[in-house]
């Protein structure tokens, strides 16, 4: 398009929106704007099946000022941008959306890695190494133990206890066995009953963890009702379950209050089990430092009645003992009053 007056294309701006949509290039010969229809200002009407879309660009002029008045030699521009479109050009966009796939399971069947350690003390703050074991402690001292689910982050996953029980060798199945946990609760046939114990506040993931504190115990032997020789290993019959909807893994035990994690029903043994044992065994001392002898009989039906038998047998010797030390020392006093009645 020829022009007939001059214009300064440095002072075409577009007019609904001068300040923020500039040239994106320009030099002496034309200038170029680049905006989406809908920016800068730019009006849309609808007319019938068209659309319109409208725009002004304008150009400033440069005022000179003198001492009595003010002129400009810039000629004044105005262009008026318009562009229809049928809206029936428009076609519609066809799409299919095809959702992700859906995530793997939170669970599934599988052996679960776990730990049974044994606590220094009640606090559970620290606990023995491999190089510990043995660990010795006296006839009814505590023991206090903790089962735990490793390398899991998942807090909906919580650790079953089902059998807890000790045995004389690194052997899960080894006879005799004494009962310590039954079915997740302690064993009712224990006079000294096993004590489950509540995690503290600070501790991460509480659902992966189980403790307990059992008296320390010596396993007899099934004939003689002798003590065995050799230290106790402990053992736990686990599985996990990952709490969903309403189901709460928890229910309660026989005896007392405390509320022991399960499966929501009681056929715990159609669930997959894993066995975790300690890493070395508990020996056991009397009071006295020494493997205790319990029952009371031995093989012959007389193992009680040995020490009261060494205990008649010695007390003859022990009268004779004393009357031999008195005939002595009687004997010497009237040998004294012989001599000297003899001297006088």
């Amino acid at each position: 398009m020829a022009l007939t007056h001059r214009i300064t294309l440095a002072n075409i701006r577009l007019a609904y929106d001068p300040t923020s949509c500039s040239p994106t290039q320009h030099t002496e010969a034309f200038v170029v704007f680049y905006f989406p229809f809908t920016h800068c200002g730019t009006t849309v009407q609808v007319a019938g099946d068209q659309l319109i879309y409208e725009n002004w660009l304008v150009s400033g002029i440069h005022i000179q000022k003198g001492p009595q008045g003010s002129i400009t030699r810039d000629s004044t521009f105005q262009l008026h941008v318009r562009c229809v479109f049928n809206a029936s050009d428009f076609l519609p966009i066809q799409a299919s959306i095809f959702p992700p796939p859906s995530p793997a399971p939170v669970t599934q069947p599988g052996p679960l890695r776990l730990e049974l350690r044994i606590a220094k003390d009640e606090t559970f703050s620290s606990y023995y190494g491999e190089d510990d074991y043995p660990i010795v402690r006296l006839l009814q001292e505590p023991v206090h133990v903790e089962v735990r689910l490793l390398q899991r982050t998942d807090p909906n996953l919580v650790l079953l206890l089902h059998q807890c029980w000790g045995a004389p060798s690194a052997n899960p199945f080894q006879q005799p066995q004494w009962p310590i946990l039954s079915d997740g609760c302690p064993f009712e046939g224990d006079s000294y009953r096993t004590q489950m114990v509540a995690l503290d506040g600070a501790t991460p993931f509480q659902s992966h963890y189980q403790r307990f504190t059992v008296a320390t115990f010596a396993l007899l032997d099934s004939g003689s009702q002798r003590a065995l020789r050799g230290p106790v290993y402990l053992f736990c019959s686990t599985s996990a379950c990952h709490t969903s909807g309403l189901e709460t893994c928890s229910t309660a035990c026989s005896t007392g209050t405390r509320q022991r994690r399960s499966s929501g029903h009681r056929n715990d043994t159609a669930r997959p089990q894993d066995i975790v044992s300690s890493p070395g065994p508990v020996g056991f001392e009397d009071s006295y430092g020494q493997e205790p002898t319990l029952g009371p009989t031995d093989s012959n039906g007389n193992s009680s009645l040995r020490p009261l038998l060494w205990v008649v047998l010695s007390l003859p010797a022990v009268a004779l003992v004393l009357g031999f030390g008195v005939f002595v020392g009687l004997s010497q006093t009237w040998a004294q009053k012989l001599w000297e009645s003899n001297r006088q």
